[in-house]
């Protein structure tokens, strides 16, 4: 979120990006998108090369799209392990009807499942996934596995420390009280990211 946000500037913002999300993932013929990644092809043939490159294009923008719609709806909300609509959010713009909040987060979550190999993505998108991951299973109470999933990529020696991800490990042991991984892990968020220091 936008620090200072209102609930109501964070549902219209939040709403307009999912909006943008959907209109993406409805624009991908995903029936196409799936027959063209079940064969293999003949990477020799420039005509074939450039099918793949452009398919390839196609399930980047979708599964970014699968991916921002679950960040945009857990932002929403109220922090893990709640379902309840963050302070001043409301949810009504962007639910379908008849739907509970934890039917429709399964629901984005399961789209995502269907198109996400990890072996496809780089780190980035790895710790991206990693901290979804995490908001979801502590909200189906499952926070062994989201802690699980967050210490590997935190221990991977694969790219850049993320900040979000150190971030949602810390939200992760408070809620677990898992006090001394808590400080140990808030020291090591001051280490590698170090307030800034003002100017005098």
């Amino acid at each position: 979120g936008e620090d200072g946000e209102t609930g109501a500037a964070k549902s219209e913002r939040c709403a307009l990006v999912l909006k943008a999300a959907e209109a993406i993932v409805a624009a991908v013929d995903t029936p196409a998108l799936a027959a063209h990644y079940g064969v293999k092809h003949d990477s020799d043939d420039p005509a074939v090369k450039d099918v793949c490159k452009e398919m390839d294009k196609k399930k980047e923008a979708l599964i970014s799209a699968l991916q921002c719609r679950v960040e945009r709806f857990t932002e929403m909300l109220a922090p893990a392990p709640s379902f309840d609509a963050a302070e001043g959010v409301s949810l009504s713009a962007v639910m379908p009807a008849g739907k509970e909040a934890h039917q429709h987060l399964a629901a984005l979550w399961g789209g995502l499942q269907q198109w996400w190999v990890a072996a496809d993505q780089g780190h980035d998108e790895k710790m991206r996934y990693a901290r979804l991951l995490s908001q979801v299973r502590r909200r189906e109470a499952r926070p062994g596995a989201a802690g699980a999933e967050l210490l590997k990529m935190l221990k991977s020696n694969e790219g850049a420390p993320n900040k979000k991800v150190l971030n949602e490990f810390i939200s992760l042991c408070d809620q677990m009280e898992w006090h001394h991984w808590t400080a140990h892990y808030k020291n090591l968020l001051l280490k590698q990211f170090p307030p800034k220091q003002p100017l005098i």
